[in-house]
């Protein structure tokens, strides 16, 4: 935590609005590339995938009602998410973010890349991997309010299982298509319900 309270006091160097992210992924995307120092067909063919959901989310996006009241109730708050133009859970989960943190003026929602940011991503990994989306919530004073990613839990369970499977196993692009197949079911509910389990917890610890 220490580096990402550093970072923040900073004045977060090198973060994006959601709008300069999104903007950043087209022009990746109109020269054939993606972020970060690997570059390879898959991660560019992914970026263009992402590009096109993430707009396409943007549009449709809907959130519970519950959790509208639940982010209007929050007090100001620096959201900083990690993340990189090729990660699909990324496209799935950020503008979900971003509705969110619109809901609410005292939301400040900040990007930053990982492979560009790895003391901030180190100090966030998941079972010892530098996994994104990440979202850390901060408040005013810089303490950490709740942190969430790099996925819903449902689709984590399915790349832990996915990742400890012997060979020969399932080719990685046959089992992404399985991912999105989930995401398209779900239709974000359980990205919202996960959100509305760490907000009420955080605010409860707000007024404990």
């Amino acid at each position: 935590m220490k580096n990402t309270i550093e970072y923040i006091n900073q004045g977060l160097p090198g973060s994006m609005s959601y709008d300069e992210f999104m903007a950043l992924v087209e022009h990746l995307v109109a020269e054939g590339k993606t972020s970060g120092e690997k570059q390879s067909e898959f991660l560019v063919n992914i970026t263009k995938v992402n590009a096109h959901r993430m707009k396409r989310l943007n549009k449709t996006t809907q959130l519970a009602p519950e959790l509208k009241e639940l982010l209007k109730s929050l007090g100001k708050q620096t959201w900083l998410v990690i993340d990189e133009a090729w990660c699909g859970d990324g496209a799935q989960n950020m503008p979900l973010m971003n509705t969110m943190a619109q809901l609410n003026p005292n939301i400040d929602l900040r990007i930053i890349l990982r492979d560009q940011h790895l003391n901030i991503m180190d100090e966030h990994l998941t079972n010892g991997g530098r996994s994104v989306p990440k979202l850390v919530a901060l408040s005013e004073e810089n303490k950490l309010v709740f942190q969430w990613g790099p996925r819903p839990a449902p689709i984590q369970a399915m790349v832990m299982d996915y990742k400890t499977k012997p060979e020969p196993k399932q080719a990685y692009p046959e089992f992404q298509i399985e991912i999105q197949k989930w995401y398209n079911a779900d239709k974000t509910q359980t990205f919202q319900n996960e959100m509305m389990e760490v907000l009420k917890k955080a605010l409860h610890e707000q007024h404990a």
